[in-house]
């Protein structure tokens, strides 16, 4: 009888040792299906010759904005995103402390702007994807208007902006100086505005109006000589 009494508080605590494990590995579980997510809209391209500029870059997207540019005279240009995500496709992507990224794509609707990549740490991968609003408010300056990031289908937003934050000098480095990486931080971290002028091979424009709607956005630019602030 003393036996069983003093196996009672080990039975007891095997028990519970026994459901807090299920509880763990239930929860394990859950995260891992959550981080395995991707969403349907992420579909990035895959080239046929990743190394080489994109066509739709050089073919079909810069002449059509160098040529209305030389007019003088406001003009749209509209972007394709299947012309964009191959673009996205060939791009050089950052890497620090064994975390990578791999496959970026972007989808566009009605109402907002998915920016979606995956991401590697060692033998695990999830897909991250970022959504924003941008638009040109009723001072002409430009609001990214920075809404969330998931990681598969986890809420990320805090911890990818700290990631950009610590990131910023090689993201800088590694992409062209047409907005300085501070103002692109502060837009998305404080959603500060950015005064939408942009030089680019001497040529420079103001971003005078955005466009959303499904697979494609349209951007309204105004050359060097329609420039004036608000």
């Amino acid at each position: 009888m003393k036996n069983r009494k003093k196996d009672r508080p080990k039975q007891i605590i095997g028990k519970i040792a026994l459901y807090a494990g299920f509880v763990i590995l239930c929860t394990v579980s859950a995260l891992l299906l959550l981080l395995s997510r991707a969403p349907a809209m992420y579909r990035p391209a895959i080239p046929d010759h990743p190394d080489q500029v994109s066509p739709y870059l050089t073919d079909t997207l810069a002449p059509d904005f160098y040529n209305k540019l030389q007019l003088g005279r406001p003009f749209t240009l509209t972007i394709e995103q299947t012309g964009l995500n191959d673009i996205l496709a060939r791009l050089p992507l950052p890497s620090d402390d064994g975390i990578s990224l791999h496959a970026p794509a972007a989808a566009f609707t009605e109402k907002a702007v998915f920016l979606m990549a995956t991401v590697k740490k060692n033998k695990y991968s999830a897909v991250a994807a970022v959504s924003f609003q941008p638009a040109i408010d009723s001072t002409g300056q430009l609001r990214l208007n920075f809404k969330s990031v998931k990681l598969g289908a986890l809420p990320a937003t805090s911890l990818a902006k700290k990631i950009l934050s610590q990131n910023a000098k090689s993201l800088q480095s590694l992409y062209c100086d047409l907005v300085p990486i501070e103002q692109i931080l502060a837009a998305i971290i404080d959603n500060r505005p950015i005064d939408p002028v942009f030089t680019l091979d001497k040529q420079t424009f103001r971003l005078a109006d955005i466009k959303l709607s499904k697979d494609e956005i349209r951007l309204t630019l105004n050359p060097e000589n329609n420039v004036s602030k608000p």
